[in-house]
């Protein structure tokens, strides 16, 4: 609400008390208490106020339905198999970065992609809008920095097997700069990376109806690095 021309902080005061008392008071809709406003305000002055009301439909849900909306629609952007498996398990590092590179662009655009064509999942999609929310806004800040840092640790698993693409644990080493304990490390580094993600999520959507996502088993245990380590001391 607001006005078309100056106005007088005196007028703009008697306005907004009589348009209050109907739109509080009465609980008439805004535009009903804007009119009802502008006759008390002409029987009273004589005048009509310059006061109008703009209204614009907004793409949020009903303030009754929104958090369950927003948290469920966040939530299924991270409902999918890159976000599941351990890294070991993977059968292709590029897959993996891909399905990063998508969530990335889902939380700053509300676009959600098919894996097979790239085309935009109109039913999965969602306003950009909803990403303004402050809690939401302040889970993806943090979550696209999580995924940058992910998608780095992939980075260095690409660099380490060229040409390849395929990752310790259903393959050999083709890192011949690093150990095979420090490959399993390197590797370990995306599961933790996507945890420190789904540790984000699942603290997003507590207290909601929203089931919370697992985290990703590591990849190879501290145990199994130890014994390569102790392989390499042997040798």
């Amino acid at each position: 609400m607001g006005t078309n021309t100056d106005v007088e902080d005196g007028v703009a005061m008697v306005f907004a008390e009589r348009f209050y008392q109907q739109f509080l008071g009465s609980g008439l809709d805004a535009q009903s208490a804007v009119d009802a406003a502008n006759a008390l305000f002409m029987a009273e002055f004589g005048e009509k106020s310059p006061h109008v009301i703009w209204k614009k439909v907004s793409s949020l849900p009903r303030v009754s339905e929104m958090s369950k909306d927003i948290d469920l629609a966040i939530s299924n952007v991270f409902y999918r198999a890159a976000m599941r498996t351990s890294m070991s398990s993977e059968g292709s590092i590029h897959d993996v970065d891909e399905a990063m590179r998508d969530i990335s662009e889902a939380l700053g655009t509300g676009n959600v992609r098919s894996r097979r064509s790239g085309k935009i999942i109109e039913s999965a999609s969602f306003p950009e809008d909803w990403l303004w929310e402050p809690r939401v806004a302040s889970f993806v800040s943090k979550a696209q920095k999580a995924i940058s840092v992910v998608r780095k640790s992939l980075d260095v698993l690409t660099q380490g097997s060229p040409g390849h693409d395929l990752v310790y644990g259903n393959a050999s080493n083709f890192d011949t700069s690093a150990s095979v304990p420090e490959w399993m490390r390197r590797v370990n580094d995306v599961d933790r990376g996507r945890n420190r993600i789904i540790r984000g999520l699942n603290e997003l959507m507590d207290g909601s109806n929203v089931t919370p996502l697992g985290l990703i088993d590591m990849s190879f245990s501290n145990k199994a690095i130890a014994d390569e380590e102790r392989a390499i001391t042997a040798h």
